[in-house]
């Protein structure tokens, strides 16, 4: 029979798992409606813009790997067996460890930090570079600037100011999670194992999960928001489809 300790403590691992679900859903959705806006539209093929969607694509992929992680709990990670996510709703207090042992995590997750934050860190420097040199070109090349240039410059202008922020914010809201399932690997625990003997760090516990994974909506929300460019393409995606659906009908 469940006492109210494992009643809560299904309650808490079941909301981990949903607010994991939802967010991983919103976030697959929204790089895809950037993707497709981006991808679509007439007027955004600057270099800029193709970079938005490489990097929406990443996000893309990462997604579709937190679904894989979900679903098999890979032991590689802090889940800490296969199916682990269903042992511990069925029997929360059972007693969960690493099977590859704690240093395989030690290492696998400072490689993990190490990787997410210098490969982006190149990525981003590169692609910053490309396009500077870009602008440089095109207003060098031809003083008396045609507005159709003009305006392609000020867009990439326009992407290269919301993607510094998309970035800094990006890299700031995922640190925190990562760095936590470094010193749980450090400490030998895992999240759940943390949860159960810490009840009243819960919601920390939780709100670590839902900013890691709210990172990777960063990008499509800054851009779908505050890039008139995207807003304006996307208002025009719309009326296509729309119009196009109207001529199939008749």
């Amino acid at each position: 029979m469940f006492n109210n300790t494992t009643l809560t403590q299904q309650l808490e691992i079941s909301a981990f798992i949903i607010t994991q679900f939802s967010l991983t859903t919103l976030t697959l959705v929204s790089n895809i409606v950037l993707v497709a806006i981006v991808a679509f539209s007439k007027n955004l093929h600057d270099l800029s813009y193709n970079f938005i969607i490489n990097v929406s694509i990443s996000d893309i992929i990462s997604s579709v790997v937190t679904y894989v992680y979900a679903l098999t709990a890979i032991p590689i990670v802090s889940m800490s067996r296969p199916v682990g996510v269903v042992e511990l709703i069925i029997q929360p207090q059972i007693a969960t460890t690493f099977p590859y042992g704690n240093i395989f995590n030690v290492v696998y997750f400072s490689i993990t930090l190490l990787f997410v934050y210098l490969i982006l860190g190149i990525i981003m420097l590169r692609n910053y570079k490309r396009i500077a040199i870009s602008l440089s070109s095109q207003i060098s090349n031809n003083t008396a600037i045609s507005l159709g240039r003009e305006a392609s410059i000020n867009r990439a202008r326009n992407v290269i100011r919301v993607f510094i922020i998309a970035t800094l914010a990006q890299i700031l809201m995922t640190l925190p999670y990562i760095l936590s399932v470094l010193i749980y690997s450090i400490l030998n625990r895992n999240q759940f194992q943390f949860l159960a003997d810490n009840p009243q760090l819960s919601v920390i516990i939780l709100l670590s999960l839902v900013i890691n994974i709210a990172s990777y909506l960063v990008n499509p929300f800054i851009f779908l928001v505050f890039d008139k460019n995207i807003r304006i393409a996307a208002h025009d995606l719309y009326l296509r489809f729309h119009d196009h659906c109207s001529h199939k009908k008749s």
